[in-house]
């Protein structure tokens, strides 16, 4: 039985042009009528959560408690409902430093994110449009990058889908520990924390609402994605997610073209929704 949903945002809770439609506002108030706790987690930057958060209504708790309504960096930036930062694992400067000159020397367009800031030294780049109009503000331009200190996530962005895959192979013998590259898109690999990611997300979520985990739901679409889906109590898929996600999760919706967020909360996760005693 599911007390609790955490959802992705891109591919996910909007639709590819960033939206979030009105099926999918009214789905969020439907799990909230239900007695269902609601929270969305993203790679996106907490600026970048804005939109998000405006366009679902998401209001403060009324007891003025600041409990976790989102997450941004995969998880590694948890935040209340006013999107104040309660907690965040920045990137090491060593493994900060190894992502950029390995993008560098690959020639991939490299993005650093803060939890106030998106730096970069290409405005041009294939994808800066794209993402502007994703996160709701533009890019501060530098000469360099070095010396950014306090960074949440560190992209990777190309069209070239093969490359990137390739960068994240490279990457992976060459972070610490205390580092993860995953694609959070086809054209984008994501360096974060080892802590950043969603599935320590979901547990803090959880662990705030004062839930297990088999009371816990998750919906998302990318391999970032599968660190929650595979321990929430239940999980689901999007309709556009690559095989491997979709094989993860114990159910699989439409895709995000085709509301499959809002056709998953009344498919499956309303008729699981915890019956209160009277």
């Amino acid at each position: 039985m599911i007390r609790f949903l955490v959802s992705d945002v891109d591919g996910t809770l909007v639709t590819p042009d960033k939206t979030i439609t009105p099926d999918a506002r009214d789905a969020v108030h439907a799990l909230k009528d239900a007695g269902i706790g609601f929270a969305f987690v993203s790679s996106r930057p907490p600026r970048g959560l804005a939109g998000v958060a405006e366009a679902l209504g998401i209001q403060p708790d009324t007891d003025g408690r600041r409990r976790p309504a989102a997450a941004a960096f995969n998880g590694g930036a948890l935040l209340d409902a006013d999107l104040t930062v309660l907690s965040f694992e920045p990137l090491g400067d060593a493994d900060a430093r190894i992502a950029l000159d390995l993008f560098a020397s690959m020639g991939i367009d490299v993005w650093v994110f803060t939890l106030d800031d998106w730096l970069l030294v290409d405005p041009d780049g294939h994808y800066v449009a794209h993402e502007q109009h994703t996160v709701g503000f533009a890019p501060t331009v530098l000469k360099a990058l070095d010396g950014v200190t306090g960074i949440g996530k560190i992209v990777g962005s190309t069209a070239d889908a093969a490359l990137l895959e390739r960068a994240e192979t490279a990457l992976a013998p060459l972070l610490s520990t205390d580092a993860r590259a995953l694609r959070s898109q086809s054209y984008y690999l994501d360096v974060t924390h080892a802590k950043a990611n969603k599935g320590n997300a979901l547990r803090a979520i959880a662990g705030h609402a004062g839930l297990s985990l088999d009371h816990m739901a998750a919906i998302g679409d990318m391999a970032n994605d599968l660190a929650m889906l595979e321990i929430a109590g239940f999980s689901i898929a999007m309709g556009n997610a690559p095989d491997d996600v979709r094989s993860a999760a114990d159910a699989v919706t439409a895709s995000n073209r085709d509301e499959g967020f809002a056709k998953a909360v009344r498919d499956f996760v309303l008729p699981r929704a915890v019956k209160e005693t009277p």
